[in-house]
């Protein structure tokens, strides 16, 4: 019998029942008015347009080339240029796709709160961006019919070394990336699979539950706390009931629409829906540095996660993999936004472990 699906709609409640679990892991960034863990005014410029412009680039054609350069941001994907027409006026092109969602309007701005004129004369170069109404009914249609099937829940158990000594578990989520005949590869988060102070890493096991309700023994195959990220390797099982694998995007863009997936709370393949809001130079709280090291660029989010959703994976419209949730931030009690190791570290760890494991993910 397959686990429940549960569809998190932000600011909308839970469209099924939840389910139970004793034990919850996870990283939790709690910010209040009078500590300075991870303040949320920080603003760092992305970098991230730039991949999206090389990859997706082309023109739309006008008859001025002296007029200003007009830059088109779809919004799926895809940038387009051009230039102003004679009368130095954006040329309006044919209305935009995106996957599970309606084009409205082109907007003047990158948040989409005011409707583009396209009688304006330009004076400079100017971009315009695509706004669209997801569908969210057909968008977790489609997450549950497929991609849900990526997502597992990781019991992570510990124990200190000697007899009678305590024990612990945990629970963390992870998302299926790559198989071979063999084998199920599932990334995480480093601080799912690392035990706190005080316990044996060598004494640790892993379990992962799949979406059918599957249980496999997992063995902790990489692992590298500067990117906060692991991977586990699970025994392909016989029949019809296998997991999915998730695909890899190749870049996304702010104010991008973002699914996550993961188990928080003791719930099981849960969807939360939000937007990138920006990028944030995150750096680890030294006091857990052996778990989770991160020192570099991170998406922030407003998918909500929670205790639990560590590991899980961030998606974007076309289902693919944009990066990987690692903590949600908090002030005074109140959930704020959500953070991402981002694709680019994704694949870099991906790579590194691919070159020390031998294998070709």
């Amino acid at each position: 019998m397959k686990r429940r699906i549960i569809g998190a709609f932000l600011g909308l409640a839970l469209v099924v029942s939840l389910s139970s679990c004793s034990f919850i892991d996870g990283l939790i960034v709690r910010t209040t008015t009078t500590t300075t863990t991870q303040p949320t005014s920080t603003t760092v410029t992305p970098t991230v347009t730039t991949s999206k412009q090389t990859a997706y680039e082309s023109t739309i054609p006008s008859n001025n080339p002296n007029g200003y350069k007009i830059k088109y941001i779809n919004n799926n994907g895809t940038i387009y240029t051009s230039t102003s027409n004679k009368e130095n006026k954006i040329i309006e092109p044919a209305d935009p796709v995106k996957n599970y969602a309606t084009f409205l309007y082109w907007c003047s701005d990158e948040e989409c709160n005011n409707k583009y004129d396209f009688k304006t004369i330009v004076t400079k170069e100017t971009t315009i961006y695509a706004k669209y109404n997801i569908d969210y009914k057909a968008l977790t249609n489609a997450i549950s019919s497929n991609s849900i099937k990526a997502n597992v829940q990781i019991n992570h158990q510990y124990r200190t070394s000697g007899f009678g000594g305590s024990s612990g578990i945990s629970t963390g989520s992870g998302v299926v990336f790559s198989k071979t005949n063999s084998y199920y590869y599932i990334l995480t988060n480093h601080h799912v699979i690392w035990p706190e102070s005080g316990y044996n890493q060598n004494l640790s096991t892993y379990t992962v539950d799949d979406c059918y309700d599957q249980s496999y023994q997992a063995t902790l195959m990489y692992r590298d706390v500067n990117y906060d990220l692991a991977i586990l390797r699970i025994n392909r099982l016989s029949g019809d009931k296998q997991p999915t694998v998730i695909e890899f995007s190749d870049a996304y863009y702010l104010n991008e629409d973002v699914v996550a997936l993961g188990e928080p709370k003791g719930q099981t393949n849960t969807i939360t829906y939000g937007e990138i809001s920006r990028m944030y130079h995150f750096e680890a709280d030294p006091k857990t540095a052996d778990q989770s090291n991160i020192d570099f660029d991170v998406i922030v989010h407003s998918a909500k996660i929670d205790n639990g959703s560590s590991g899980g994976v961030l998606l974007d419209t076309n289902l693919k993999l944009i990066g990987i949730n690692f903590a949600s931030a908090e002030k005074n009690g109140v959930y704020q936004h959500s953070y991402a190791i981002p694709l680019a570290k994704v694949n870099e760890f991906v790579s590194a472990a691919a070159t020390s494991l031998r294998i070709s993910f």
